[in-house]
């Protein structure tokens, strides 16, 4: 059988993979989130160069 003492060291190496795993998934959506931010970020840069565009256009005409 399992003295306590392996038991105890199962349970924290279980509980340290478990940990570790969602570290990783907590990582891996700040990676998404600041990669949806950049993406939103370039879309604004862009939507207001075409209004302005759009805008010195229609002061030309």
């Amino acid at each position: 059988m399992f003295d306590s003492d392996e038991i105890s060291e199962r349970l924290t190496n279980r509980l340290i993979r478990k940990k570790t795993a969602e570290l990783g998934e907590i990582e891996e959506y700040q990676r998404r989130i600041k990669k949806t931010i950049i993406y939103l970020r370039n879309f604004i840069i862009v939507f207001i160069i075409i209004v302005v565009i759009i805008v010195l256009c229609l002061k030309v005409l």
